[in-house]
């Protein structure tokens, strides 16, 4: 329960323990009683303190939804953000990067572990706890240590099915290293951090048999930037070849030490656009001996080959057979996963969802019931259009291949609506969801160093009207108009202070 006054922020934790705050010193205070607080708030979990623009802010939510009964997996459903300082500030941006993103958490087990990790003991990923430094700054504020309601939550995607006595959950943990929506957030950081970085893992536990198998996906392992314009495909601009190489090494050495052996699928097109990607990948790989890079330009092969999918497979038979996958009855393991296949297209959505959801389908298919399960494609595609929510702004592309192994002229009419939905998104949106991401991270930031552009409305305007007088010459016209569109762009506000 949280009461606020005009002083005194007051705050009784379900395990019973009450705080009271001083709203103007933020020093914790005792034995005062508040008559004048303005409203109750009740809650079940806490996500932490948030700090923002000189303020405070609680953030809490008795609004949860059990995804799995296996795990005890949870989902926050709404947050309630309530100010601590009397001091206010804009809640825009932090309402926003909770809106953007889907939270979990669990009291039972430690969600940013896989299963493997579980049996092994492994300490806490803070990779994957977006609420971590909300935390930290909970825990001082509150002056409190471990609490059961002051939970760590991933973000990413959790869903749940029972077919017959076996159970399957699908958990994807987005990292919060190198992250934002898709144009701005691109490559490797100057860390190796990759952007869009993803651990999805699927789990079945049928009596007292659990299995366990772990797929990566990451942007491009290389720095890179592609920066919005209103193009479906903006330039791509490549770091320094030598900070290449140091980055692409340290972002592998990382994956080496948790995953075993590396294994990387560039499904990237080899011809057209995105071959100055795929010339890349293939330079900076040749400085990495230890990882596997196997290149399968998915979009032209399908149109080409039928048999696609048992091609696909074929490549990557050995290694799969060599990594293995996790394995235990009765809390008895008898099998590890010793290496893992790290997952990539342009944005690491589409195309590498589907070829996960294929891959994963030939390593369990001895444990499905039936032939056809639907259940579990259906995961797939509600996972697909998670990611892509969180990082593109629009459900997935390609679904229908996951559901009915086909494409429809109806399904590439919609797919070609939400490409058109993307590029409207990701150049006139995604700016201020950037800075919500860094904001929501509790990341210091300062005023953003991108290009700024003064009166860009006047000017869109201007160029506006200049392509309607050269109508009359088409190409000319198209310029002018293409350069009021990238007048209004958004870009972020903020960039994090290094």
């Amino acid at each position: 329960m949280i009461r606020v006054s005009l002083d005194v922020f007051d705050v009784t934790f379900p395990e019973g323990k009450r705080v009271l705050i001083n709203r103007n010193s933020h020093q914790i205070i005792e034995n005062h009683e508040i008559s004048d607080h303005t409203e109750e708030i009740s809650f079940c979990v806490m996500l932490g303190v948030y700090f923002w623009e000189g303020a405070f802010f609680c953030v809490v939510s008795n609004d949860t939804e059990l995804i799995s009964p296996v795990f005890g997996i949870e989902k926050v459903v709404s947050f309630e953000i309530i100010p601590i300082s009397r001091n206010q500030s804009d809640l825009s941006l932090l309402k926003e990067g909770f809106d953007s993103y889907g939270f979990y958490f669990s009291k039972e087990v430690d969600l940013s572990l896989n299963l493997q990790q579980i049996y092994q003991n492994s300490p806490t990923r803070f990779e994957y706890i977006w609420n971590e430094q909300a935390i930290i700054q909970a825990k001082q504020f509150f002056g409190i240590d471990e609490m059961p309601s002051l939970i760590n939550a991933i973000v990413g995607h959790v869903n749940y099915a029972k077919e017959q006595l076996q159970h399957w959950i699908l958990i994807s943990r987005k990292s919060k290293r190198n992250v934002g929506p898709r144009f701005w957030s691109r490559g490797l950081d100057k860390d190796g951090n990759a952007a869009n970085f993803v651990e999805t893992e699927q789990v079945v536990i049928h009596n007292n048999e659990k299995i366990s198998f772990v797929m990566i996906r990451g942007s491009l392992p290389f720095g890179w930037t592609q920066y919005p314009l209103v193009s479906p495909f903006p330039p791509v601009v490549f770091s320094d070849d030598d900070f290449n190489i140091k980055i692409c090494k340290t972002h592998y050495q990382k994956l080496k030490e948790i995953y075993g052996s590396i294994t990387t699928l560039s499904l990237i097109e080899t011809e057209g656009r995105e071959s100055g990607l795929s010339k890349k990948i293939k330079e900076i790989n040749e400085s990495v001996p230890f990882v596997n890079l196997i290149e399968f330009p998915i979009k032209k092969i399908m149109k080409k080959d039928k048999s696609w999918k048992a091609q696909l497979l074929s490549i990557l038979e050995m290694t799969l057979n060599s990594d293995g996958f996790f394995y235990c009855i009765n809390d008895i393991v008898h099998r590890n996963q010793t290496g893992v296949v790290r997952v990539n297209c342009l944005d690491c959505l589409d195309r590498t969802n589907m070829t996960q959801c294929i891959i994963t389908e030939h390593i369990l298919k001895d444990y499905f019931l039936k032939d056809y399960p639907l259940h579990f494609y259906l995961m797939w595609v509600k996972n697909g259009n998670s990611m892509s929510n969180q990082y593109a702004g629009t459900n997935a592309l390609k679904r229908e291949i996951i559901l009915k192994q086909r494409i429809s002229p109806l399904t590439k009419w919609r797919d070609t609506l939400i490409g058109g939905k993307r590029l409207l998104v990701n150049s006139f949106f995604d700016g201020k969801k950037q800075d919500s991401t860094n904001v929501l991270l509790q990341h210091k930031l300062v005023k953003a160093t991108y290009p700024k552009i003064r009166f860009p409305v006047l000017y869109a305007v201007f160029y506006f009207i200049v392509a309607l007088i050269l109508c009359i010459i088409p190409p000319l016209s198209k310029v002018f108009w293409r350069k009021g569109l990238n007048m209004l762009i958004n870009r972020p506000k903020y960039s994090i202070k290094t």
